[in-house]
Protein backbone atom coordinates (compact mmCIF):
# COMPACT_ATOMS: atom_id res chain seq x y z
CA UNK A 1 0.00 0.00 0.00
CA UNK A 2 1.14 3.63 -0.32
CA UNK A 3 1.37 3.72 3.48
CA UNK A 4 3.83 0.83 3.50
CA UNK A 5 3.73 -2.50 5.29
CA UNK A 6 1.94 -2.69 8.64
CA UNK A 7 4.72 -4.44 10.54
CA UNK A 8 2.67 -4.91 13.72
CA UNK A 9 -0.15 -6.62 11.82
CA UNK A 10 2.33 -8.77 9.94
CA UNK A 11 4.02 -9.82 13.20
CA UNK A 12 0.63 -10.60 14.73
CA UNK A 13 -0.37 -12.77 11.78
CA UNK A 14 2.91 -14.70 11.58
CA UNK A 15 4.20 -14.78 15.18
CA UNK A 16 1.05 -14.71 17.30
CA UNK A 17 -1.63 -16.35 15.18
CA UNK A 18 0.82 -18.50 13.19
CA UNK A 19 -1.34 -17.78 10.16
CA UNK A 20 -0.56 -17.49 6.46
CA UNK A 21 0.61 -14.37 4.64
CA UNK A 22 -2.59 -14.46 2.60
CA UNK A 23 -4.36 -13.30 5.79
CA UNK A 24 -2.44 -10.02 5.59
CA UNK A 25 -4.00 -9.33 2.19
CA UNK A 26 -7.47 -10.23 3.50
CA UNK A 27 -7.10 -7.73 6.33
CA UNK A 28 -5.36 -4.88 4.49
CA UNK A 29 -6.93 -2.63 1.86
CA UNK A 30 -4.88 -2.28 -1.30
CA UNK A 31 -2.97 -5.55 -0.83
CA UNK A 32 -3.35 -8.52 -3.16
CA UNK A 33 -2.03 -12.02 -2.48
CA UNK A 34 -1.18 -14.08 -5.57
CA UNK A 35 -1.48 -17.77 -4.71
CA UNK A 36 1.40 -19.68 -6.28
CA UNK A 37 2.87 -16.46 -7.66
CA UNK A 38 6.50 -16.00 -8.58
CA UNK A 39 8.28 -13.02 -7.01
CA UNK A 40 10.19 -12.44 -10.25
CA UNK A 41 6.92 -11.82 -12.16
CA UNK A 42 6.45 -8.48 -10.36
CA UNK A 43 7.47 -5.23 -12.06
CA UNK A 44 10.47 -3.75 -10.25
CA UNK A 45 13.53 -1.59 -10.81
CA UNK A 46 15.79 -3.67 -8.53
CA UNK A 47 15.81 -7.37 -7.59
CA UNK A 48 17.71 -8.67 -4.57
CA UNK A 49 17.66 -12.48 -4.49
CA UNK A 50 18.85 -13.67 -1.10
CA UNK A 51 18.68 -16.44 1.50
CA UNK A 52 19.02 -19.39 -0.89
CA UNK A 53 21.51 -20.42 -3.55
CA UNK A 54 20.57 -20.48 -7.22
CA UNK A 55 17.32 -18.66 -6.53
CA UNK A 56 17.48 -16.76 -9.80
CA UNK A 57 17.76 -18.89 -12.94
CA UNK A 58 18.05 -17.78 -16.56
CA UNK A 59 14.30 -17.91 -17.21
CA UNK A 60 13.62 -15.78 -14.14
CA UNK A 61 16.33 -13.28 -15.15
CA UNK A 62 14.68 -12.86 -18.54
CA UNK A 63 11.32 -12.40 -16.83
CA UNK A 64 12.81 -9.67 -14.61
CA UNK A 65 14.31 -7.86 -17.60
CA UNK A 66 11.03 -8.10 -19.50
CA UNK A 67 9.27 -6.54 -16.49
CA UNK A 68 11.62 -3.55 -16.41
CA UNK A 69 14.15 -4.63 -13.80
CA UNK A 70 17.39 -2.73 -14.32
CA UNK A 71 19.56 -4.04 -11.48
CA UNK A 72 20.07 -7.41 -9.81
CA UNK A 73 22.37 -7.80 -6.80
CA UNK A 74 22.87 -10.55 -4.26
CA UNK A 75 21.12 -9.61 -1.06
CA UNK A 76 22.69 -12.07 1.39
Amino acid sequence: TPEGVDIELLKDIKEVRRARLSDYAKETDGVTYHEGGNIWEVEADVALPCATQNELDGESAIMLADNGCRYVAEGA
